[in-house]
């Protein structure tokens, strides 16, 4: 194991230090809303629910769909997002990771389901809610109205 990206014994573990945040690095800088909770839900899916082939993605919002969108509405410029592979799942999915306080609107969540890339489950998104303690909690968003399983 590579020890310059092991924190040192006694330092406080920060985000920059761990081996995971190249991976978030870039779209944390363009999204800084969205960077502590595109790093944490990227560890958590990555190492504890052990999601496989998961990438982080670009979703920048063009012109025409933020017209729709309230200024400094979450998703205004555009989303950091995952895709990746659940263990159970046959299919890719995207999780659009956020801050449990960050507001969003139908307009900002239509816009979104307008950019899932192909090759990647269309009918929902999983909303990755991270609270102030770090917990993350996912919620799935389907598209259009959709009958309760029970």
């Amino acid at each position: 194991m590579d020890d310059s990206a092991t924190p040192r014994v006694g330092a406080p573990l920060q985000a920059a230090t761990h081996v995971a945040y190249a991976a978030v690095a870039p779209l944390g800088a363009k999204y800084p809303a969205q960077e502590a909770a595109l790093f944490q839900t990227y560890v958590d899916l990555k190492y504890a629910a052990r999601w496989q082939s998961l990438d982080v993605v670009d979703l920048p919002n063009d012109s025409s769909s933020t017209a729709t969108l309230p200024t400094s509405t979450f998703g205004e410029q555009g989303w950091a997002v995952l895709i990746g592979l659940a263990p159970s799942s046959k299919e890719k999915q995207v999780v659009v990771p956020m801050l449990i306080e960050q507001s969003f609107t139908t307009a900002t969540f239509s816009a979104l389901f307008a950019k899932i890339p192909e090759g990647v489950a269309s009918n929902h998104i999983l909303l990755a809610m991270m609270s102030n303690d770090s917990t993350v909690v996912y919620y799935k968003l389907s598209k259009g109205m959709v009958k309760p399983v029970n």
